[in-house]
């Protein structure tokens, strides 16, 4: 289901997994186990890294096309899974810290619902459902940053199968509002995969940022997504055909703004770019296209009927 402006709204072939593991090494170093961020309020949101370079984006594209045919997956499985896929199962991974008598951080079992609840509401082509929630009281964890050595800690010790569900973590954020990995890097490196959020950004914070958005757009990029103002003005983009030129991220909702000269405004309201919760509400066709395929591709076994 969609949120309105108004309201703001299968298993995978042994072939395969080595045609994956192996070919994942012709993706440059530096990008592999790349983070995607959104960054902390009030300022205006940030990314944990540059843009993907036209080499990167050679590189994943070439592995893609490669997993392609191994999958035989057909343009007619691409455009159904574009209109419903599946549902996916969340392990939610509640981090927090006690001081002075006080859990800073702890989620309530409602907030974990509310965050999964707005997931649920803003993907067209997926269902999501709270699988289990885990509790871990760990202060150094708590406050990982992407890359740290406390981040590669915590996921290794309580990333559950990353191949079959969704590990979203949430934390204090080391000021960014979250972070993500995509779908091509889960075979090699599994206990890094997964999304990470502040926990400030759950459903029921204050604004700009408090609506539960953050995740949605985290969860875009573990779909395969990239932010809509990748590749500024080039023709080339962010790979999805219908999603209008951008050449800077937004901050605010600043309704007409126009930043290429080719054809079409801002996406501001698109949940790949960095604009204020309450003006994000959708994807458009094109990205659940490319979501359809990447997930198809990917994360085969974590599409469940």
């Amino acid at each position: 289901m969609t949120r309105s402006p108004g309201s703001v709204v299968c298993a995978a072939a042994a072939l395969l997994s080595v045609i994956v593991l192996c070919q994942v090494s012709h993706v440059p170093e530096h990008h592999r186990g790349r983070f995607a961020g959104r960054g902390a309020e009030p300022s205006p949101r940030g990314c944990a890294v540059p843009e993907f370079s036209d080499e990167e984006l050679d590189a994943v594209e070439l592995l893609t096309s490669k997993v392609r045919r191994a999958r035989r997956l057909t343009a007619a499985q691409v455009a159904a899974g574009a209109q419903y896929l599946g549902t996916i199962k969340v392990v939610f991974h509640v981090i927090y810290y006690t001081q002075g008598g006080q859990d800073i951080g702890k989620l309530t079992a409602q907030q974990v619902q509310n965050q999964i609840d707005w997931l649920d509401d803003a993907f067209e082509n997926l269902d999501f459902v709270l699988h289990n929630v885990t509790y871990t009281n760990n202060q150094s964890w708590y406050f990982m940053t992407p890359g740290s050595s406390a981040e590669a800690a915590c996921k290794n010790a309580l990333v559950v199968d990353s191949s079959r569900y969704l590990n979203l973590y949430s934390v204090d954020g080391g000021g960014l509002l979250g972070w993500a990995t995509f779908p091509w890097d889960q075979a090699a490196q599994p206990a890094l995969d997964g999304v990470v959020i502040a926990q400030s950004s759950v459903p029921g914070n204050p604004p700009p940022y408090g609506e539960g958005d953050t995740a949605v757009h985290e969860v875009g990029h573990w779909c395969g997504l990239y932010h809509t103002f990748q590749g500024r003005c080039s023709p080339r983009g962010d790979l999805v055909a219908d999603t209008p030129a951008q050449r800077t991220a937004t901050s605010g909702c600043p309704v007409g703004k126009d930043t290429c000269r080719q054809p079409g405004l801002d996406p501001i309201e698109n949940y790949m770019d960095y604009s204020y919760d309450s003006c994000m509400y959708r994807f458009s066709d094109g990205q659940y296209t490319r979501m359809s395929e990447q997930l198809q591709l990917y994360r085969p076994n974590a599409l469940n009927p």
